[in-house]
């Protein structure tokens, strides 16, 4: 019921029904596959899907046992990451970036994966969180596209 099919993350479910009224502290980012529109244009829709399930697992396989990677939507993560030190934070968004730049699509060798990050830590409600990660993930976007 909270896994998402394409993915095998946590869902939006999971979020609405389970984290949507956090408390406590934790950081929080807000991860965007870049370029997702191109790789379903180019490569098609089932190349797409992989691209995204490839991305989520790498990220996966990079977070501790009690944080959770959530499908927020589209090609959009929600990580959260509780009890995550804020001089932590710079070098977990760091190390998931680059363990999705050397992941690669098994059906498709030529999909090169990349992930833009953006990431706070301690800001509550976790609406406001999620608003301020989502703006600096926007700024990460920008930058990798220079």
């Amino acid at each position: 019921v909270y896994t998402d099919s394409a993915t095998q993350v946590f869902n939006r479910r999971y979020y609405d029904e389970r984290l949507r009224s956090l408390t406590g502290e934790y950081a929080l980012a807000m991860i965007d596959l870049d370029n997702f529109k191109e790789i379903n244009d180019r490569f098609g829709h089932p190349a797409g899907d992989a691209a995204l399930f490839h991305a989520a697992q790498t990220m996966r396989s990079m977070l501790r046992s009690g944080d959770e990677l959530v499908r927020y939507g589209g090609d959009e993560f929600l990580l959260l990451m509780p009890q995550l030190r804020p001089e932590g934070l710079p070098l977990v968004m760091d190390r998931i970036q680059e363990a999705v730049r050397q992941a690669r699509v098994e059906s498709h060798p030529e999909i090169r994966l990349s992930i833009s990050v953006g990431g706070v830590c301690g800001v509550h409600p976790l609406r406001e969180a999620i608003r301020q990660a989502d703006d600096r993930m926007y700024q990460n976007k920008a930058r990798n596209k220079e």
